[in-house]
């Protein structure tokens, strides 16, 4: 349930008009972020006559779990993740808005992902940027980081901390240290929970369940990879939009990959770039 559980903000468009007659765009973040992070792009997608939702995921920024347990990222399934969302959206339909888009990025585009399976038609359309389909878990091999996660679950450590999980440095995820920086000022506090090994253990399970039912995904997407992702693996990203077209058609997924780009492409030094390519795809089913 939203009450209690999760902090989240809506931020309405300038003009005054009912919902019936405007948009509404729901922001997932990723692990270790919080609903502030990327509020900036209110003011870049203002063409769009949208009202803006944001909300932490259970675990990060100030949800109820986050300020018990502040130093860990923690969930038992995926599924959890999902069930808010569609929580969010069902809240939102009761307001008759026109449309309901998502913006998603990295493990947030693995729960879109999850979430359009299991609800096909809920929503007009959705963006996955950089999304966690395959982690990139060096310097351990997929196979030995699946056993490792799996057996602290089962030996009683799946609510402990990975201990050389340090998070990424800026450095690894934009080239404009700056602005990240920028966005982080004030807000300390609510970033940095490290992932529990049942936090990628859920992460790996939901990779494959995403996988699985992809064919059920029935709405367009416009999925972003970035070429120099030390995140997740882009490769894995292409692989899942390619089965995505051979489901529903190549004009299913339209999919841009930036070369020379890190995992944080709405930090990037190319984010305004990124962000009329999101404001070009949303502006057909307006």
């Amino acid at each position: 349930m939203l009450k209690g559980q999760i902090r989240y903000q809506l931020i309405c468009d300038e003009q005054e008009l009912t919902p019936s007659k405007k948009n509404i765009i729901i922001f997932v973040h990723g692990q270790s972020e919080y609903l502030e992070k990327y509020q900036f792009i209110v003011n870049k997608l203002n063409t769009l006559n949208s009202d803006f939702f944001f909300f932490d995921l259970r675990g990060h920024g100030k949800s109820a779990d986050r300020l018990t347990r502040p130093n860990r990222t923690h969930i038992e399934s995926f599924d959890q993740y999902v069930y808010d969302l569609d929580n969010i959206v069902k809240m939102l339909k009761e307001k008759k808005y026109k449309n309901i888009f998502i913006i998603s990025h990295s493990a947030g585009g693995l729960v879109s992902a999850l979430y359009l399976e299991k609800n096909p038609l809920a929503i007009r359309a959705a963006v996955l940027s950089s999304p966690m389909i395959e982690i990139n878990t060096k310097p351990y091999p997929k196979i030995m980081a699946q056993a490792m996660a799996q057996t602290a679950c089962i030996v009683g450590l799946g609510k402990h901390v990975i201990d050389n999980t340090g998070g990424f440095p800026a450095e690894k995820l934009t080239h404009d240290i700056d602005f990240w920086n920028s966005n982080q000022i004030g807000y300390e506090l609510f970033f940095g929970g490290r992932p529990t090994y049942g936090w990628v253990r859920a992460g790996f399970i939901g990779i494959d369940s995403a996988l699985k039912n992809i064919k059920k995904i029935k709405i367009p997407l416009l999925v972003f990879g970035a070429g120099l992702d030390q995140v997740v693996h882009t490769s894995g990203t292409e692989d899942f939009v390619e089965k995505l077209r051979a489901e529903n058609g190549n004009d299913s997924v339209n999919y841009i990959r930036y070369e020379g780009k890190k995992h944080e492409l709405l930090m990037e030094t190319n984010r305004i770039e990124v962000l009329k390519e999101i404001e070009k795809f949303f502006l057909k089913f307006i």
